[in-house]
């Protein structure tokens, strides 16, 4: 359940961020399907594998130590996803929209929230 809401959490912030993004930087224009998989299609490639995969490759490793590998896949992962829809300075765009939303999610847990 906590997965699933952080997950909610992740497509809440980062999908509307990637939408105006690739709307305004995409090399050429993408139709609203496009558009919508584009910006959706990034968090659920790599949020399972944050959550799921990274922990359970790293069991002993400290907790900065897997988030600074789940960020750093994250990051390039989805530039990667976005440089394929043609979106100019994808890799800048991950970096930011990642960040923020992390950053969210800390500070969210740290609360107590999550």
């Amino acid at each position: 359940m906590r997965w699933l809401v952080a997950f909610g959490l992740t497509q809440a912030i980062e999908a509307p961020l990637y939408w105006l993004a690739i709307k305004r930087s995409a090399a050429t224009p993408l139709s609203l399907g496009e558009r919508a998989f584009a910006a959706l299609g990034p968090s659920a490639l790599t949020h399972p594998v944050v959550w799921f995969v990274v922990p359970w490759l790293l069991p002993d490793a400290g907790i900065l130590v897997r988030l600074a590998v789940a960020e750093s896949f994250a990051i390039l992962a989805e530039a990667l996803f976005l440089r394929a829809f043609a979106v100019r300075r994808a890799l800048l765009l991950s970096l930011v929209v990642n960040g923020l939303s992390a950053s969210v999610g800390m500070a969210l847990a740290r609360a107590g929230v999550l």
